[in-house]
């Protein structure tokens, strides 16, 4: 994805003082996280934004909550205090076409917790499986999704419908292709 006014050139500094903190070499963090060498090096000089999925194997290769790597605009305010105004920071739960897109409502460096409202078009679903430390928890506003969770059955969620699972077994999400429109999400989660 190409970046214009996107918070992709901050990720790229934030992914970039992180590895050079660290002493990894590009190419060494590029195969921790499951991404080419040139990818990275785009990321890296704002060419391109990340994922959703590119941002949490990027975090977990370094060893940092994802909201490490977004903006300083979407750190939490004094005292706890958080108010979002001005454009959202938003996502694709994938590099391909066709992946659900996310809309970070809360979160940044420095907070434990992440609020996505997340919107899936019909037939759409993550491009790769997530894992991670914390617990999640998703409530369905419109729509029907479907969580997908290594050994275990699809569960469909219809709108007013809530899950909380184990975010550290493998899981995706998506929309089937019998939605009448795009399902819409709210996805809360946190950090150990």
């Amino acid at each position: 994805m190409r970046v214009d006014d996107s918070p992709g050139p901050a990720i790229g500094r934030s992914v970039h003082a992180l590895r050079s903190a660290r002493g990894l070499s590009m190419r060494a963090l590029a195969s921790s996280a499951g991404v080419s060498q040139p990818f990275l090096s785009k990321l890296e000089n704002g060419l391109l934004q990340p994922s959703i999925a590119t941002l949490y194997a990027l975090a977990t290769a370094l060893d940092v909550a994802p909201g490490e790597l977004l903006p300083p605009a979407f750190a939490a305010a004094p005292a706890g205090a958080r108010v979002t105004s001005g454009s959202p920071l938003l996502l694709h739960s994938g590099e391909e076409a066709g992946t659900p897109t996310a809309q970070l409502l809360s979160g940044g460096p420095g907070s434990k917790l992440e609020v996505y409202l997340f919107t899936a078009e019909p037939g759409s679903s993550d491009a790769a499986p997530f894992e991670h430390a914390g617990e999640e928890f998703v409530h369905v506003l419109t729509g029907t999704v479907v969580a997908h969770r290594d050994g275990h059955p699809a569960l469909s969620l219809a709108a007013g419908d809530s899950l909380t699972l184990d975010p550290g077994v493998p899981h995706w999400w998506g929309a089937p292709e019998s939605n009448d429109g795009p399902a819409t999400f709210l996805l809360v989660s946190t950090r150990a």
